[in-house]
């Protein structure tokens, strides 16, 4: 654990299944803040999921927007919910496209974060994944990338992964070992559209407001979604071997790789820029999947392989 970590046990927060605590670690001048939920009936050697809020909101709202505690409690597992420094348009985690904020290293901060509950709470190190929707979502792509020695899966809900122009080469991302991706996301999100381009709600934002003098040549554009994740089919190797399902109300397409790792996009048609659940309108189709649920699921089925751990220690 880091020397500078340490928990807050002022007002624990109670939830049915088990107990929430603040985590606070010293970053340079900043003290950074992550809700750390704890079943009441964990499991020896559990499993570590962080997840990572939007570009807006806080630990605690991404819990409450995920209900990802009641995942926890299913798996006896444990839940990390850091908070950005500086949430907002302009702020928030320092995914690729956006939005890096001087004397502030978000990839530290959650290393620090994975490094400091595996150590407090004798994780399992061959289950720690993390998750993330929106701009931290985005983030869970850089992490994927930079931090394949600890983690052995993300999934991204509503995200992307390219620079500010569309490029996903130019990240030059390529993981010392292979990470297992679980994406979601809505046909019909209009803040990150599935087909890549500046998302069209943000265009009509900005062309409303001309006195604010921001034209689409300044917004971030994506990467197509299936561009995103053949880039890591690549990496992970995966066979050129497609499994798909279709429904109704979504399609999802799986990609296999050595050592167990897989790659898989689950589309939700009609779906927008939300994290899907029972949360969402009944009949919508982002209540059509319970996206925490089935995330926990994909954690569960892929944990790093001792063959890949030795490879990275």
């Amino acid at each position: 654990m880091p020397s500078d970590a340490f928990m807050s046990s002022e007002r624990p927060q109670t939830s049915a299944g088990g107990t929430a605590e603040i985590l606070r670690l010293q970053q340079a001048h900043l003290v950074r803040n992550t809700r750390i939920y704890r079943p009441a009936h964990g499991v020896k050697s559990a499993g570590l999921v962080v997840l990572l809020h939007g570009a807006v909101g806080s630990g605690d709202e991404m819990a409450h927007l995920t209900g990802f505690d009641a995942q926890a409690d299913r798996l006896g597992w444990i839940a990390a919910y850091p908070d950005a420094h500086n949430p907002g348009p302009d702020g928030g985690w320092d995914a690729h496209a956006c939005c890096a904020q001087p004397g502030v290293d978000d990839v530290t901060f959650i290393r620090d974060v994975i490094d400091t509950v595996t150590t407090n709470h004798a994780i399992d190190r061959l289950r720690v994944y993390i998750a993330g929707f929106s701009r931290g979502g985005m983030m869970a792509y850089r992490l994927g990338c930079e931090l394949a020695d600890r983690v052995a899966a993300i999934a991204v809900v509503a995200g992307n992964m390219s620079d500010r122009h569309g490029s996903i080469d130019a990240l030059r991302c390529r993981p010392v070992a292979p990470v297992s991706l679980f994406a979601i996301h809505g046909t019909d999100d209009r803040n990150v559209p599935i087909s890549g381009g500046v998302g069209p709600d943000e265009l009509a934002y900005f062309k409303a407001r001309p006195e604010l003098v921001v034209v689409e040549d300044d917004l971030i554009s994506y990467a197509p979604l299936t561009d995103v994740v053949a880039h890591w089919r690549r990496v992970n190797r995966c066979s050129e071997a497609e499994n798909i399902e279709s429904s109704a109300s979504s399609t999802i397409q799986r990609w296999r790789a050595p050592g167990g790792v897989a790659v898989e996009l689950l589309s939700i048609i009609g779906g927008a820029h939300v994290w899907p659940g029972p949360a969402q309108s009944p009949g919508s189709p982002d209540a059509s999947v319970d996206a925490s649920e089935l995330i926990a699921d994909f954690f569960i089925r892929h944990p790093r392989s001792e063959d890949i751990a030795r490879e990275t220690a």
